[in-house]
């Protein structure tokens, strides 16, 4: 009895982790897009204009402002997005109630945001605002939409302070051009090329960017964190299990050579199909296609230390140029990351949840194969 409790409580364990992995797996499958990313802190050499007509592709720039309701004289700095109406269909993005806005010509046609819910409710004590007044810089905007701010632990991490806000980019009214900062192009494939091939192909413009990132790949990464981790404690078994089948054949044949075709003898041989069934099944359910992003390993010379080297040094620069709010980049790190340490901590826990099962099955063997 004293053996089983801590085995039981390791087996507990590890299915928590597991089931803690599959539900931040589902987390960054409804909060990352399956798009691709193109950013630049300075804003690109494309206009707005340029980028509506373009199917699947939605565009966005950033700058901070003031607000307040016309009522109320509280306020608060809040981080302004200025977009086009494709924006929540390619950024996978859902309101909970109202809706996403639609472009119309004129500025004062498109004086309409859309919030978060807790913004809602701290400035209107409800959520449901649709049709309300809110004043940002002095000017007065209808909220057509309410979106939902995730309050999962990942979610706040990667969030900023500021509340974000979402308008139509025919609202601005600064006097320097409103340039985008981030390009998000909706594609399945895991080749950032063709993303860029589209759009540039689209514009006329040059399309300058400081940096790219493809959720798509991002998202099958994540996944596959948890598949490494099966497959790492598959791995395990199946030592184990072939350690065992050398004993195991070892000693049907000596019983073989020194009684013939006995009762112990048939025994040692069920154990032996009983431990290739295992392995079988152990290998089926731990195989999967392993993946790596087509930039992210050398053409040529997969043991190129030099391109490593290259690839981590553009990652630490990005991380610490980039300036531009991104809050799917950020989730991705964190998320990555998450799940890497859960990966980790799923297989050394299943390795010592074997060790503790040592004991148990030596007992049963003992009792039940002599």
């Amino acid at each position: 009895m004293k053996k089983v409790i801590p085995v039981s409580f390791m087996l507990l364990f590890c299915i928590l982790i597991l089931l803690v992995q599959i539900t931040l797996i589902n987390q960054a499958k409804n909060t990352l897009p399956t798009a691709i990313c193109f950013r630049s802190q300075d804003g690109m050499n494309v206009s707005f204009d340029e980028i509506k007509e373009l199917k699947d592709v939605t565009a966005v720039a950033q700058r901070n402002a003031t607000i307040a309701t016309t009522y109320n004289d509280d306020n608060e700095k809040v981080n302004l997005w200025y977009t086009n109406e494709n924006y929540f269909e390619v950024a996978n993005f859902k309101c909970k109630y109202g809706s996403f806005f639609e472009a119309k010509s004129g500025v004062e046609q498109n004086r309409f945001i859309v919030i978060s819910n807790q913004l809602a409710l701290r400035y209107f004590k409800t959520d449901k605002v649709i049709g309300q007044s809110m004043l940002i810089d002095n000017q007065i905007y209808t909220i057509c939409g309410v979106y939902e701010q995730k309050q999962a632990l990942l979610n706040q991490l990667a969030q900023q302070k500021l509340s974000t806000i979402y308008m139509p980019y025919q609202s601005y009214t600064g006097k320097e051009p409103l340039l985008p900062q981030l390009i998000l192009v909706k594609s399945n494939s895991q080749f950032i090329k063709s993303a860029y091939d589209y759009v540039q192909n689209q514009i006329p413009s040059y399309l300058n960017y400081d940096s790219v990132t493809n959720y798509n790949d991002i998202l099958r990464l994540i996944r596959q964190t948890i598949r490494l981790s099966i497959a790492a404690c598959g791995i395990v078994v199946l030592i184990i299990l072939i350690i065992l089948l050398i004993r195991q054949s070892k000693k049907s044949y000596q019983l073989y050579r020194m009684d013939g075709f006995t009762r112990e003898f048939y025994k040692a041989i069920a154990l032996i199909g009983i431990l290739v069934a295992v392995g079988i099944l152990t290998i089926f359910l731990t195989q999967f296609n392993f993946f790596l992003p087509a930039d992210w390993t050398p053409k040529e010379n997969i043991f190129d230390l030099n391109f490593y080297k290259e690839q981590l040094k553009s990652v630490f620069q990005m991380k610490n140029t980039i300036m531009v709010y991104d809050p799917f980049l950020n989730y991705s790190y964190i998320s990555m990351f998450t799940c890497g340490v859960l990966s980790i901590m799923l297989f050394l826990n299943f390795v010592v949840l074997l060790l503790l099962c040592i004991p148990i099955f030596t007992y049963l063997k003992k009792k039940f194969v002599k």
